[in-house]
């Protein structure tokens, strides 16, 4: 009885025994990551996990066995295509030497790419799950296949971590049967871009055009809309950004970086080109110049100087008027009780300010774009120099106005009685010089056309806006009797000039504020957005090139307004919208990350930010969508309604 219990006991104690080992050795086993349950080897970290996968079971009779590197990567970490863009690099795949033929060998390709941004660079890559479709060629047919390779790749988020380590594969032999992972290779074989050129996917031309830099894509008359392209050059250091269209089938990719833009030129390329349905691949032998209207190539000219005039009589009744409002109002109420013949006269003269004003500033951006600097649009009132001679000018203007200080009268004006023709002149000059910081409905379409073309376009456009910013001198011209029928000057006189010189002293201000500022005289803090209610200041962050990308990969949406102190219509759009209540409790409610770009001194970064979208003028302002949607870009003159439509479809 005693010798029955002690041989159960002794079972029971053997059997616990054995269970315990068996589980030290599953859990040894097991907590190994470089082996898969079916033995292949597999490289496995706390970010990725890469093994090689094979579509078949068996290697049948085939001499070449389509394989996959299969990577498995945690949330937020992603891989680099095979050209990874601003930083990065690609995986690599090769075999081990040790007991293989020599005739084998290991062909990977890349499936198309993801843009992602991290710290304002551009990378492409892929995240979650990817398989680089493997093929390996001189197998001898109908042996298994017993494959050893090693792989080295760098996966990243916030900081990168390179990876690297053998994978092995081993197949029987056997009559041939597809695997379980036959059809996920597939899938990622298809997404591999082919080198075609015809068809939907055809190009049409690519080339190169400088100031800024940039390349202008064409596609074929048939092709969809154009999702992205992943540029491959020969001239490292040079970053390509997301396409932007120009015109129907026409992009531009705005090009940066380290290395010479220039040398593009001659060079070969390689494109992917990626739209909502399709993907394919194209090489250009070699990149040509572009044509210098080639930005526009399908707008007509005529189109554009229409713009040109229609934006030129716009910018009468913008906001950026307003400091020369009192000049136009008492060169009108001096002409009062004068013939027809004077008043005509005096107001061709002040069209003609006008004009020359604009003739002068095409020249002054010829000489610009010639000697190799940055266009834009009202940038003159970032030079101190000019901020100086206009306050002088003003002071004048006030003083002459006041009848203080009288203005000499040429020879060939002291026919005319009552006030010279200089002061018409250079009433209207002032006019154009004093009404050009910002943009307009149209100026904006005009201007980004003449800054992309040729001189002698870039001067007609700019004659052809002054001929729509006179369009109203030249009107009254026309019809002399309706100025005619006001009264004369005389003593009421007295009371309108104080009232208007209050307007040309505000002006004087406005310029010294802005002198202060760009010369440094005030220090820091010198942006009249400073002034703004505090609570609402707060919540705009400072715009950054990196701002955007980081905002978006957050899944966050991004509204950019881009501004300058100069900028009237910019004060109006915040006074009148952006700040106001409604729009930033939308703003709240969607989680939109606000970024401002202060445009008042010069800024490169703001200026490529702005030729980027074919802008060179401001106000200008964006919303971007977190699921890579198109982004939104608002008219100069901002409405309430349009926001708030933009945000609601944010749902």
């Amino acid at each position: 009885m005693i010798n029955v219990r002690k041989t159960h006991l002794c079972r029971t104690a053997l059997k616990r025994l054995t269970l315990w080992l068996a589980s030290c050795f599953a859990a040894l086993f097991f907590s190994f990551p470089s082996l898969a349950q079916e033995g292949n080897i597999v490289v496995k970290t706390p970010e990725a996990e890469f093994r090689l996968v094979s579509a078949l079971a068996t290697t049948g009779t085939l001499s070449d066995i389509p394989l996959g590197l299969k990577v498995q990567l945690k949330e937020g970490w992603k891989i680099y295509w095979r050209s990874p863009g601003d930083a990065g690099l690609p995986p690599e795949l090769a075999l081990i030497s040790e007991n293989r033929p020599e005739k084998q060998k290991l062909e990977m390709d890349f499936p198309v790419p993801t843009r992602f941004s991290l710290f304002g660079l551009d990378t492409y890559g892929y995240s979650d799950e990817v398989i680089f479709p493997v093929r390996l060629r001189g197998h001898d047919a109908g042996s298994p296949l017993d494959l050893l390779a090693n792989v080295n790749a760098l996966v990243c988020a916030d900081i990168c971590i390179p990876v690297g380590g053998a994978v092995s594969l081993a197949l029987p032999s056997g009559a041939l049967r597809t695997s379980s992972d036959a059809l996920d290779i597939a899938r990622f074989s298809s997404l591999v871009p082919k080198i075609t050129s015809s068809g939907d996917a055809q190009l049409a031309s690519l080339s190169f055009s400088p100031n800024p830099d940039r390349l202008i894509l064409d596609l074929a008359a048939s092709a969809p809309p154009l999702r992205d392209v992943f540029i491959e050059a020969p001239i490292n250091g040079l970053s390509f950004a997301a396409p932007q269209e120009i015109a129907p089938n026409q992009y531009q990719i705005a090009v940066s970086g380290t290395g010479d833009s220039a040398a593009l030129l001659g060079q070969p390329l390689s494109l992917t080109l990626k739209t909502a349905t399709q993907f394919w691949q194209t090489d250009i032998p070699a990149l040509a110049l572009a044509k210098t209207n080639v930005t526009f190539a399908a707008t007509s000219i005529l189109v554009i100087l229409l713009a040109a005039f229609a934006g030129g009589l716009i910018l009468n009744i913008m906001p950026c008027v307003l400091p020369v409002l009192s000049l136009k109002l008492a060169s009108i109420l001096s002409m009062g009780g004068a013939s027809p013949v004077q008043i005509r006269t005096r107001l061709l003269i002040g069209a003609s300010g006008i004009l020359t004003s604009f003739a002068l500033l095409a020249l002054m951006l010829i000489g610009l774009k010639l000697a190799g600097g940055r266009l834009g649009w009202g940038i003159q009132f970032q030079n101190p120099w000019f901020l100086g001679v206009m306050m002088l000018v003003m002071v004048i203007f006030t003083l002459s106005l006041l009848d203080i200080l009288r203005l000499p009268i040429p020879a060939f004006a002291s026919h005319v009685k009552g006030q010279g023709l200089l002061g018409d002149f250079a009433s209207g000059f002032m006019a154009t010089i004093l009404a050009t910081p910002c943009s307009a409905p149209l100026v904006g379409t005009a201007i980004s056309f003449a800054l992309a073309a040729s001189a002698p376009q870039l001067f007609s456009v700019m004659l052809v806006m002054g001929l729509g910013l006179a369009a109203p001198w030249l009107v009254l011209a026309a019809f002399p009797r309706f100025i005619a029928a006001l009264p004369k000057p005389g003593a009421w006189m007295k009371w309108v000039k104080p009232l208007l010189a209050s307007g040309l002293v505000a002006t004087i201000i406005w310029l010294g504020w802005l002198f202060a500022g760009a010369t440094g005289i005030t220090g820091q803090n010198t942006s009249l957005g400073a002034f703004q209610a505090a609570d609402q200041q707060a919540r705009w962050q400072q715009w950054q090139p990196r701002a955007i990308k980081d905002s978006l990969e957050a899944g966050q949406p991004v509204f950019v307004d881009v501004t300058a102190d100069w900028c009237i219509t910019c004060k109006v759009n915040k006074a009148l919208v952006l700040n106001t209540e409604k729009i930033m409790h939308g703003f709240e409610v969607h989680k939109v990350v606000l970024l401002q770009a202060d445009w008042t001194l010069p800024d490169p970064d703001i200026a490529d930010y702005l030729a980027s979208f074919g802008r060179f003028g401001i106000p200008f302002n964006i919303l971007y969508y977190p699921d890579g949607r198109p982004p939104i870009i608002f008219d100069e003159l901002l409405s309430s309604e349009k926001i708030t439509q933009a945000l609601d479809k944010l749902n």
